[in-house]
């Protein structure tokens, strides 16, 4: 239900902090008033209540309504999820939750797409909103947070109406949307019985997440003229529809030094040695120095997904597997069916001009992906007495903060699985951060052809810019998987930081609605910026002689034994395994040469054979021939 209740009617006091005490209070009471008619809990959605509206509410309640119990908050690294208010039974009364998490962008581009026909947002300039200005701008702001509630509510409700119309489900049973895709995926895709996919442990987790890289993002080339900017459709959709997954219960290999790579599907540690003459290296490395990934040459070691190790010698790579965990390699994929299902209902939906259901077709489809790999470590807040405070001090992961919330309440800010045990491993429901890892890889492998190419100058996770155009077979505009042609860049890039890479500004930005999670309070607050690019943290920059920057290439790394191959044994078998390697490759070399050699001798012979039966033809002997050559030069 959608209903408009002017708090501020029933406001007499002329002060104006009472003021906006009693409009708070009227608030509240008016929700409390609806919600005790239902007998299930009423959700209030807030757009952006993570990040403002909450702690406003927050601040207020824990005066007014901060009896234990009363008032419970869900929050995940600075992001409010869900306030919780509950009457004297215990029973949840009403509930605030995020529209945001649910529908991310504007409010205005959300109504667009959902319910144009409730008309335009509107706008109001904040800045001239204060205390002197509030009675002149009385109507203007009365219509304009009208229209704000309105258009919520059209959102929300149409959101909810066309997906319980299609699938049964009502949107309020979970708190974003990536958490209600995979709700939506276990309840109507998955095959349980065909397919298992396995919730890792906190020591699997650790290991395959430090083998999930994000996408490619580099500038390999600074500046250029009418380039071709291509994105390519749906791309993890795309593999998460036909790419085989890791599924079934991983097991865990000491030693894979011994294992064919062809054999092995899963998530290893390997040293590998990328040769210095490929100028788009394809496997990421992160600095150990500040975690910048990075796609170097030369010699490293991390954790990769096997199919790229795969693929990254195809491309001339040295890999050496050490140790990892290995998994059933799915014949098709678990996802296929969720994402061919939304893709075909989304095409459906263009074609009878369906915009609003082709948008949700859209987000759901790109929303499951990252619910697998969400993080299990985060921070979290807790609202509490003393002796909860006291326990939380002694017993969570890591703490962050403890202080006085109000009387006789404390707020404790710490972070979950931050160095967890076995015993204290809290994984999160349905995650399975193998299978965001084995996306990503796969993306990566579809669009490196594309980055490979001389005339690639730029990469960024689904896109590239080029500086000649596809050809035409090669893109499409709708099917996912292929590339689309998004704009033609027309102008030189970085016109003012090209001419200096290093050049760095200062901004000052004024903040009016900053949030202190400490205190709960929302200020007025400037920070400082320091705005610029750092091009040589990813890639070597190359200048020409009037010290312009012309190029890039990709950073060399070597590491020491010790930091790239690891302590004791270990270092020596990879060692080992490295120099047979070499050997073995120097050895292929030789082969090669000696083919070539070999076939050159044969093309000569094949050569002089066709001479000589020409000649026979003439009457001419091989030796005369020859003798008849210098003859006629000289």
């Amino acid at each position: 239900m959608v209903e408009y209740y002017f708090t501020e009617e029933n406001v007499t006091t002329s002060d104006f902090a009472e003021k906006s005490k009693m409009v708070l209070e009227s608030f509240l009471s008016r929700i409390g008033d609806i919600a005790i008619k239902f007998k299930s809990p009423l959700t209030v959605y807030l757009h952006n209540l993570s990040r403002f509206d909450g702690l406003l509410l927050l601040d207020y309640m824990r005066k007014s309504w901060g009896k234990r119990g009363n008032v419970k908050m869900m929050d995940r690294n600075h992001h409010i999820y869900e306030i919780k208010v509950r009457a004297s039974g215990r029973r949840v009364l009403f509930r605030f939750k995020d529209s945001m998490l649910m529908l991310k962008g504007s409010l205005d581009s959300l109504s667009k797409n959902l319910c144009p026909e409730l008309g335009y947002k509107g706008s109001i300039d904040s800045l001239k909103v204060n205390q002197d200005t509030l009675s002149n701008m009385k109507e203007d702001l009365r219509k304009y947070l009208k229209q704000d509630v309105l258009l919520l509510g059209g959102v929300m409700q149409k959101l909810q109406g066309l997906i319980w119309d299609e699938y049964g489900v009502d949107i309020e049973c979970k708190l974003t949307l990536p958490s209600f895709a995979m709700l939506l995926f276990r309840m109507k895709f998955l095959d349980a019985d065909k397919w298992h996919i396995y919730k890792a442990s906190g020591d699997e987790d650790t290991f395959i997440r430090s083998g999930y890289y994000g996408g490619h993002v580099d500038i390999f080339i600074p500046f250029g003229k009418n380039l071709y900017y291509y994105d390519l459709n749906s791309l993890y959709p795309f593999v998460m529809r036909d790419s085989p997954m890791p599924v079934g219960t991983p097991v865990w290999h000491s030693n894979l030094s011994e294992m064919d790579l062809d054999s092995i599907f899963g998530f290893l540690e390997a040293v590998v040695n990328c040769p210095r003459n490929i100028k788009r290296p394809f496997l990421p490395f992160r600095k150990r120095k500040d975690s910048t990934l990075i796609f170097p040459t030369g010699k490293f070691r991390g954790v990769y997904f096997s199919e790229e190790l795969k693929y990254a010698r195809t491309l001339g790579y040295t890999v050496v597997p050490i140790e990892g965990y290995l998994f059933e390699k799915s014949e098709g994929s678990p996802l296929e069916d969720y994402v061919r299902s939304l893709s075909e209902n989304r095409i459906i939906a263009k074609q009878k001009g369906n915009t609003a259901m082709s948008y949700i077709y859209k987000l759901l489809m790109n929303s499951l992906y990252g619910r697998f790999g969400i993080s299990p470590e985060c921070t979290t807040s807790e609202i509490c007495d003393d002796a909860q405070r006291k326990y939380l001090v002694d017993n969570c992961d890591k703490l962050l903060y403890s202080e006085a919330f109000d009387e006789n309440l404390f707020i404790v800010g710490y972070r979950i699985n931050a160095y967890s045990t076995k015993e204290k491993w809290r994984p999160l429901p349905n995650s399975a951060v193998q299978i965001s890892a084995a996306v990503t890889a796969y993306a990566r492998i579809l669009l490196y052809p594309h980055i490979s190419r001389d005339d690639c100058y730029y990469t960024d996770t689904d896109s590239v810019v080029l500086g000649q155009p596809l050809p035409y077979d090669e893109g499409s505009s709708s099917e996912i998987g292929k590339l689309k042609l998004e704009d033609r860049i027309e102008k030189e890039w970085f016109e003012s930081q090209y001419v200096d890479p290093s050049r760095k500004l200062n901004v000052n930005v004024d903040n009016n609605f900053a949030l202190d999670w400490r205190s709960f309070a929302v200020q007025k607050k400037t920070t400082t910026y320091k705005l610029g690019i750092n091009p040589e943290a990813k890639r070597d920059l190359i200048y020409d002689d009037k010290g312009l920057w012309v190029d890039t290439s990709p950073i060399h790394v070597e590491l020491d034994d010790d930091t790239a191959l690891g302590d004791g044994k270990s270092r020596q078998i990879v060692q080992a395994l490295m120099d047979n390697i070499n050997d073995l490759m120097d050895q292929i070399n030789k082969l090669n040469r000696k083919l070539l050699d070999i076939k050159e001798e044969r093309e000569m012979t094949k050569q002089e054979e066709g001479r000589e039966i020409t000649n026979k033809g003439s009457g001419m002997t091989k030796v005369e021939e020859e003798r008849e050559i210098p003859m006629q030069e000289f």
